[in-house]
């Protein structure tokens, strides 16, 4: 793969002006029917399938050892991992069909990219509730809960039509205002998130700090430090996703897409 071809259909006749070309084109690399600037996110799922099929298999072994200790938390986090395997299996079975015969069927995609919505919204509920001391300083969370869950649906949708509009259909049929248009609501309510996730970690700080609990608040404050690092890593990675999406109509840096997409999934 040395660059992104194009086919153009010229007519020079005046006179043909009117004239409609169809048909069918077939576009074969010599790895396969998988776009150039897709060809990463084969490697990348098979990878990451694997990962978390180790990581699922060390977490089960931990849980079911020490269930009788186990919180609602835990059963989430597990639940997490199981989606995440799913998905990670998915896409790479999707892109695998694919990329072997040149056809991508809509109903697989679609399952991949509604789990892969499912794991980012309930991932980003969970650190949210987490940070707001649920099991640790408050044993439920009041009326927050509504908004908590409101949150996570609302961002669940727009993660959906964004991974949906990108993957079924054309390879690439999206304008650089429609591109903005999907990724925007996902920023605005990821830095909701990201604000309301710090907010909560702060009061939860000052509760235990008050209680003098010293193992609950070193845990937290590593806890903290570790999420403001994969803060700063994923708003940089967001800024510049937007930048590429809105700044490349025609996929001229098809190679960076290419990895920019599968590497954009550990920032998220």
């Amino acid at each position: 793969m040395t660059g992104m071809y194009y086919l153009w259909f010229v007519i020079c006749d005046k006179s043909l002006a009117g004239v409609s070309v169809t048909g069918t084109t077939v576009w074969k690399n010599p790895d396969g029917y998988l776009p150039g600037m897709m060809a990463p996110y084969l490697t990348f799922y098979e990878i990451m399938a694997v990962v978390y099929t180790i990581l699922g298999i060390v977490w089960f072994v931990s849980y079911f050892r020490f269930w009788q200790d186990g919180l609602q938390i835990h059963t989430c986090i597990t639940a997490v991992l199981v989606l995440s395997m799913v998905e990670m299996a998915t896409w790479y079975f999707d892109f695998a069909n694919f990329n072997s015969s040149g056809f991508r069927p809509m109903g697989t995609t679609i399952w991949a990219a509604t789990l892969g919505a499912i794991r980012k919204a309930v991932s980003r509920v969970l650190v949210l509730v987490v940070s707001m001391g649920f099991g640790v300083v408050r044993p439920t969370l009041g009326g927050l809960s509504g908004k908590v869950i409101a949150l996570g649906v609302g961002y669940f949708a727009a993660v959906e039509l964004l991974d949906v509009m990108q993957n079924v259909g054309a390879i690439d049929d999206l304008t650089s205002s429609e591109r903005l248009f999907l990724v925007l609501p996902v920023a605005v309510l990821d830095a909701i998130f990201i604000l309301w996730i710090f907010s909560a970690l702060s009061k939860t700080l000052a509760q235990l700090q008050a209680k003098r609990t010293t193992h609950k608040l070193e845990l937290y404050r590593k806890f903290t430090n570790g999420l403001a690092i994969a803060v700063m890593v994923s708003v940089a990675w967001i800024g510049f996703e937007m930048y590429l999406r809105t700044s490349d109509p025609y996929n001229e840096q098809w190679r960076a897409i290419g990895s920019r997409g599968a590497s954009g999934m550990c920032s998220r």
